[in-house]
């Protein structure tokens, strides 16, 4: 995929040997410090529909060869490194055991922003190349002051062994569709590193949409905390890494208000 604008701010990207601010990087989607303490160095990449079907694997690419060009200097340098440093004392203890819900609200905010920039630069390498909206891609930038366009859901793996790592982009509510865009609609995208799931649901429109966790093991954490409807999910069959990502993704099924969306 040739990029001609950033993801993230929208502006139109320069050569990178111009060396300016607005110059293409590229950006690791995952950042040393966890490819220093991944228990797995590669990540399967998998693609999914809602209705049914085996996951397809389309990329076993190492951490350190995952990087896409599609981010300026000025985000890359700036924000996205500031948050990554931010997040990483907060994401070693939650991969060093401790609950998430003993987060304070600044940290589940940043562990929130933090999935959904890695989910998003994810989306653009992904095999079914079906990235995220751009209006939700943009809308963590710092100079956004929107509405929320994502939820972040949370769920941990216990297992006598650490499945390796994955990732699984589903899309749906492509019946809806975006007024005035000819982007997707909704896509859910559950990322699992050191046997943690991370859930970021980026809805097509905002209002009227919710979601029913009555059937999952996932707790949303952000942008309000709901607990999960179940202590653990049962998976039948071997419990590979592309059958967990379908479980738990599908466990969260989503609830659309039709009166909010006639109004």
């Amino acid at each position: 995929m040739v990029f001609m604008h950033c993801i993230f701010c929208g502006h139109d990207l320069r050569p990178a040997g111009e060396n300016v601010p607005l110059s293409r990087t590229r950006e690791h989607i995952f950042a040393e410090w966890f490819r220093r303490i991944s228990r797995h160095r590669i990540i399967n990449m998998y693609t999914a529909t809602v209705s049914g079907g085996t996951p397809q694997l389309g990329r076993r690419p190492s951490l350190n060869a995952l990087t896409m060009k599609g981010v300026c200097k000025e985000c890359n340098n700036g924000w996205m490194s500031a948050l990554e440093i931010a997040i990483e004392p907060v994401m070693l203890r939650i991969f060093g055991g401790v609950e998430v819900d003993q987060l304070s609200d600044m940290e589940v905010q940043l562990v929130a922003r933090w999935t959904a920039k890695t989910a998003i630069t994810l989306s653009y390498a992904t095999p079914q190349n079906t990235p995220v909206p751009q209006q939700a891609s943009r809308s963590l930038h710092p100079d956004y002051h929107g509405p929320v366009r994502f939820g972040l859901f949370y769920s941990k793996i216990t297992a006598d062994r650490t499945l390796e790592n994955g990732y699984l982009q589903i899309v749906y509510g492509r019946e809806i569709g975006l007024i005035g865009t000819e982007e997707i609609a909704g896509t859910r995208l559950v990322i699992c590193l050191n046997n943690h799931c991370l859930i970021v649901d980026f809805p097509p429109i905002i209002a009227g949409f919710g979601f029913d966790l009555g059937e999952s093991c996932s707790a949303q954490l952000w942008p309000t905390k709901r607990p999960a409807g179940v202590a653990e999910l049962r998976i039948e069959g071997p419990q590979t890494i592309d059958r967990v990502l379908l479980a738990v993704c599908r466990s969260i099924t989503v609830q659309v208000d039709t009166t909010t969306l006639r109004s």
